[in-house]
């Protein structure tokens, strides 16, 4: 949660490669969002359980990341 940014309808996520990109987003989504944080303090929005297909690098872990589903990200 401490990367987004409500009042100026954005936030930062990591990109491809740990580069720092930032997302914007339009009033609807600006007027939910605040339902679906309403009771979290930190950690990703969007989790999925969803496997890659078979032999695609994971590139978000890095060393010392603990397991667990994998993020969903708009990048």
């Amino acid at each position: 949660m401490e990367d987004l940014y409500p009042p100026d309808k954005r936030g930062r996520i990591t990109a491809k490669g740990r580069v720092t990109e930032w997302i914007h987003w339009q009033s609807g989504t600006a007027q939910l969002l605040p339902r679906l944080i309403a009771r979290r303090t930190r950690g990703p929005l969007f989790l999925t359980d969803r496997k890659a297909p078979a032999g695609t690098p994971d590139t978000r872990r890095v060393p010392g990341d603990r397991p667990g589903p994998a993020l969903l990200s708009p990048g």
